[in-house]
């Protein structure tokens, strides 16, 4: 008995979607013949491409939504191009900010009073929560109670995402003394 043996040239492609990177395709050969028997070809998914402010969270089947990890094996049956999906880091809002002495000696600069500023947003998961998802990195109240004079300290806010992309911002928190001072010289006035 003859029968019919086919050979079909299988392509997998890549989509750095942004990076700016580019990949090879590879092609393989699809094997079949009229009875319905095939061999189907193994690829091995290339390596992450990199994207600033960006994790790399997987390849994307473009044709049936499958996700592929770099260095799976897939075996592909028809010609595929793989789109590779990014998670964006959060972003933080966050500016200097000013008190009085008296404020910080009375314990009145607190990590959730110097939350109340900030603003931690992510592109897949909105607004970040203040003192869960965004906090005052190192914050202690000591820092502040235990100061006699003016001071100045830079604190740095920390924003993570639900995939767990961190970002920090550095702000520069001022204490200034605004108590009346007696003068020491007299002077006149006239009016």
């Amino acid at each position: 008995i003859f029968y019919g043996c086919y050979v079909k040239d299988i392509t997998l492609s890549y989509d750095t979607n942004g990076s700016g990177q580019s990949f090879d395709a590879e092609t393989k050969e699809r094997y079949y013949n009229a009875f319905g028997n095939y061999s189907n070809p193994m690829f091995t998914i290339t390596a992450a491409p990199t994207l600033s402010e960006h994790s790399f969270v997987a390849w994307v089947d473009n044709t049936t939504g499958d996700e592929y990890q770099p260095g799976d094996a897939a075996t592909i049956t028809v010609d595929t191009l793989l789109t590779a999906r990014w998670d964006a880091f959060p972003e933080i809002e966050a500016y200097n900010r000013y008190f009085t002495l008296t404020q910080a000696r009375n314990g009145d600069i607190t990590e959730a009073e110097l939350l109340k500023k900030v603003i931690g947003t992510d592109k897949e998961d909105g607004t970040l929560a203040n003192g869960n998802s965004v906090i005052v990195k190192g914050y202690s109240s000591s820092m502040f109670t235990s100061i006699t004079s003016d001071f100045e300290v830079e604190i740095t806010y920390q924003a993570t995402d639900s995939y767990g992309n961190i970002v920090e911002k550095t702000v520069t928190i001022t204490v200034t003394d605004t108590t009346a001072k007696k003068s020491s010289t007299r002077r006149y006035v006239r009016f």
